[in-house]
């Protein structure tokens, strides 16, 4: 995947930033938590079993750049991207 910028995702999907860096580079994307890679984009699926905003918190401890996501995170402690 080439690399893109938080502006330019949040510029293509009409997102808007809580919180983080609009220079930071996104390396790549994942929609499993216990997969994420460092600078990978956390995308937040919702299905029969599982929630995956419940694992926004989980994918940024291990270096997700960012979630994509429908609702503002779960509150826990603020964290800085």
């Amino acid at each position: 995947m080439e690399k893109l910028k938080v502006s330019e995702l949040l510029k293509a999907t009409g997102g808007k930033l809580i919180q983080g860096d609009l220079k930071r580079e996104i390396s790549g994307i994942s929609t499993d938590s216990r997969k994420i890679k460092k600078d990978e984009l956390f995308i937040v699926l919702k299905g029969p079993r599982y929630d995956g905003q419940d694992f926004v918190h989980e994918a940024l401890d291990k270096g997700a750049c960012g979630a994509l996501t429908v609702q503002s995170p779960k509150s826990k402690v603020k964290r800085s991207l």
